[in-house]
């Protein structure tokens, strides 16, 4: 399987079979770096240049100003979003990037714009057509993109439109700055945490209440999953407190949940919502397992 991945390394280092670059990318360096063989390592080394060189900066024009500015996308000119931008900064991680490395500090300009705290987040964004201007709240969790969010938008008194909070974004929020070596007193992380502390949720996506489609906080589930996994074992807590002050055990909750969701013949699927390919069993059973792992 890993000298399959190595196979389909493009000439821009990019690994992929023609769809999802950014993605593919990261996840095989992931693999790849977990195998810890030294014949991987130039290839690994090619593959972190296509991430860094996919990063919105200056060498596609992005000026540190722009909302857009040190995001990643999907691997063309589409335009940047977390989603993507954690990805990328787990293989980077994964690959050897250190804290202090520039593609991390661009990101943490991305991350800023990203997140609900207007201390730090300098958007505002003129949605035209009446529709008025987006800005920054201030729970502290993240939305989707700088002025997009996949849970919608809350309107303010004066018409101005904040993107929603959602679980999966404001870990992947989190599991960015710690990567980018951020503290826990940091006050982008404090304001992060104390969201997910009132949020905290294993049973579905928190942020999509408004939705008036009840699959949508079921959307991704197994991703906000691997999303929340992966940020608190960074952030190296066992246990989080909710506002009702009750003490949660996150790694046991989360594995229970998932044993629970287990079938009979060993897989997991998202049967709530098969987007985002969470209706394929391999890819469910993909997530479930990684999880797992960061709950043991």
């Amino acid at each position: 399987g890993l000298a399959w991945l190595v196979s389909l390394q493009k000439e821009d280092g990019a690994i992929h079979t023609g769809q999802l670059a950014n993605y593919v990318t990261s996840a095989s360096i992931l693999a790849l770096a977990a195998a810890d063989r030294p014949e991987f390592k130039e290839t690994i080394e090619e593959a972190r240049g296509f991430l860094t060189a996919l990063q919105a900066d200056e060498g596609e024009g992005y000026a540190p100003g722009h909302r857009y500015y040190g995001g990643m996308g999907y691997g063309g000119d589409e335009r940047p979003d977390l989603s993507n931008l954690q990805m990328a900064m787990d293989a980077l991680a994964a690959s050897g990037t250190q804290a202090e490395d520039e593609s991390f500090n661009k990101a943490l300009a991305f991350l800023e714009r990203c997140q609900n705290r207007s201390e730090s987040n300098d958007i505002a964004i003129d949605a035209g057509d009446d529709k008025g201007v987006i800005k920054s709240g201030n729970d502290g969790g993240s939305a989707y993109s700088p002025g997009e969010s996949k849970a919608g938008f809350m309107t303010l008194a004066d018409g101005t439109r904040v993107p929603r909070s959602y679980g999966s974004m404001t870990f992947a929020l989190l599991k960015g700055y710690l990567l980018a070596g951020l503290e826990k007193d940091d006050p982008r992380v404090v304001a992060a945490w104390k969201w997910i502390t009132a949020n905290y949720s294993l049973d579905l996506n928190p942020g999509f209440e408004a939705s008036a489609d009840p699959s949508e906080a079921y959307q991704g589930l197994f991703y906000y999953f691997l999303a929340m996994a992966r940020a608190l074992e960074l952030y190296g807590e066992d246990e989080i407190t909710t506002a009702d002050g009750v003490v949660h055990n996150w790694k046991s909750e989360l594995g229970a949940r998932l044993t629970d969701m287990q079938k009979g013949d060993g897989s997991w699927e998202n049967t709530n919502s098969p987007r985002w390919f969470e209706g394929n069993p391999t890819l469910a059973t993909a997530y479930a397992l990684v999880i797992m792992e960061s709950t043991l």
